[in-house]
């Protein structure tokens, strides 16, 4: 049976969002330093934007006032699945949307989760049983220390 969008999202619990009124600095502190590569723009807790690395990096081009809010200038094509989605057919509209995460939501349109294209990458791996797969994305997911950066040592292992 293929998994659904229920068995491999991150749920909105786990989830960096922000509020429309929240600045574009604090959506961007999430970006650089909580390990996220999406943060949704909520109201009423219904994804109303989206911000990625990308947009933040625009927002920094166009010298745009950190105390905006971020409302006003997130991308307002959330692109969005349901629960119950397969992960053949979330793969589809990541594919077809040219997008790397959708926004889960429920039948009234709240916030449930979210999932990336690297979500869906491991849940292939894990399907498949490609454990070099499942130990590189496990591995690309773990949380770094602000401001660290992942390296490769030369020593040669103990």
């Amino acid at each position: 049976m293929v998994p659904t969008c229920r068995d491999f999202m991150t749920p909105a619990r786990a989830c960096i969002t922000a509020t429309t009124d929240d600045t574009i600095e604090s959506v961007v502190h999430a970006l650089a330093y909580d390990g996220v590569g999406c943060v949704c723009v909520l109201d009423a807790g219904k994804p109303v934007g989206v911000v990625t690395k990308a947009d933040a990096l625009e927002w920094w081009l166009e010298k745009l006032p950190m105390d905006c809010a971020c409302g006003a200038v997130a991308n307002k094509a959330v692109i969005q699945a349901s629960p119950w989605m397969t992960r053949d057919e979330v793969s589809a509209v990541l594919m077809r949307n040219r997008v790397h995460h959708v926004a889960v939501t429920d039948r009234d349109g709240v916030f449930v989760g979210l999932v990336s294209a690297w979500d869906i990458a491991r849940e292939v791996g894990r399907a498949y049983e490609l454990p070099f797969w499942q130990e590189f994305f496990e591995r690309v997911r773990q949380p770094r220390l602000r401001g660290s950066r992942p390296t490769r040592s030369s020593a040669p292992a103990a």
